[in-house]
């Protein structure tokens, strides 16, 4: 090659692949840099990335460094996006899922029926009823259905306040069990880290009121 390419060459790498190569001095002692396979770059690319590298050399800079930083500052950028992605899954766990994990680690404290009453209160209905002379009737969603599948994030007061005054209106006496066992449940998340930091600020939960007439379920 010319002096403009002057440390510029063509060899096989370990695994028999070619790949272009530059080649300099720096301080006294050789140095050698991939720079990539000739499919992916052109010879005039190769070219100017070999100039580039000597330039460098020549105002004292050790490509290699720069490399090293550049390679560092990816595996960080790469770091930092993981992060972020998983922050952001946490961030949109559901109200249900974090429901499903207490109700397993619970169970061995709790009695069948306390257990039930949990799988009750949050079950999203629609399936024929189990009761004698309803079979052809679909079951009613617990109270607490409409809060599963909601961000644990967004359970704050306001939230809590509109669920328990649409509850008492139809079903007072089971919106007020469910209410017991969600406000258990939001203690339970602020003693857990992975959950702790996605609950609100800690608001009043208001209490579902008594209304005229009882919610029959079929």
């Amino acid at each position: 090659m010319g002096r403009d390419h002057a440390g510029l060459g063509l060899r096989a790498t370990p695994a028999g692949k070619p790949s272009y190569v530059f080649q300099s001095e720096f301080q006294g002692k050789t140095i050698r840099l991939v720079i990539g396979a000739p499919d992916a770059w052109r010879i005039p690319q190769a070219q100017e990335k070999a100039r580039h590298l000597q330039r460098m050399i020549d105002q004292g800079t050790d490509p290699r460094t720069l490399k090293r930083d550049a390679l560092a500052a990816a595996a960080e950028q790469a770091k930092a996006a993981a992060e972020r992605i998983e922050a952001e899954k946490v961030a949109a766990l559901a109200v249900g899922d974090a429901w499903a994990v207490y109700l397993t680690e619970r169970r061995p404290q709790w009695g069948e029926r306390h257990h039930q009453d949990h799988i009750n209160k949050a079950a999203p209905g629609g399936v024929p009823s189990t009761r004698r002379g309803y079979e052809k009737h679909l079951t009613q969603p617990g109270p607490l259905a409409a809060l599963m599948p909601l961000p644990l994030r967004d359970l704050d007061a306001p939230t809590i306040e509109a669920w328990a005054a649409k509850e008492a209106k139809t079903r007072p006496t089971s919106a007020r069990l469910a209410w017991r066992l969600l406000k258990v449940f939001l203690r339970w998340c602020e003693d857990q880290s992975q959950y702790s930091g996605l609950l609100p600020a800690k608001n009043r939960q208001p209490r579902p009121k008594r209304a005229a007439k009882p919610w029959a379920r079929p």
